[in-house]
């Protein structure tokens, strides 16, 4: 049961309570601590709305489009300045032009490290001016 679930239930046990007390100043407690109640209710309703508005804010801020091509993930928006950039599919980091050794053959890689890499005749540049805009 969450906190917002437990306001109401424990303001009904305490109206119960107080139609079984004979007693007014426990009944008069008992009010102030149901009105208590109803402030921090209407304080976390309010507080979860405006939480639930700052993710969407966030999720708008953070979106982006994704391509996958020739291998490599290409991503655009907001992060990267609204220009396509190569990224791991793997593990999702900056990925990079490389040269392997002894046979110098053009490859793109992970920045990393995560051991993703995928042969290319072009520079990665040339493969983003492929996806166009």
């Amino acid at each position: 049961m969450t906190g917002l679930e437990a306001i109401p239930k424990i303001s009904e046990l305490l109206t119960r309570l107080i139609k079984l007390t004979k007693d007014r100043e426990t009944g008069a407690l008992v009010q102030q601590i149901q009105e208590h109640q109803l402030e921090i209710h209407t304080a976390l309703v309010v507080a979860d709305a405006k939480i639930r508005e700052l993710e969407k804010q966030l999720a708008e801020a953070q979106a982006e489009q994704v391509r996958i091509h020739k291998g490599i993930e290409f991503r655009r928006g907001k992060r990267t300045n609204d220009k396509w950039i190569g990224f791991c599919p793997k593990c999702h980091m900056p990925a990079q032009d490389a040269w392997t050794r002894p046979r110098n053959d053009k490859i793109v890689v992970c920045t990393a490290s995560c051991g993703w890499q995928v042969w290319m005749e072009l520079k990665l540049d040339d493969i983003i001016t492929e996806l166009g805009a």
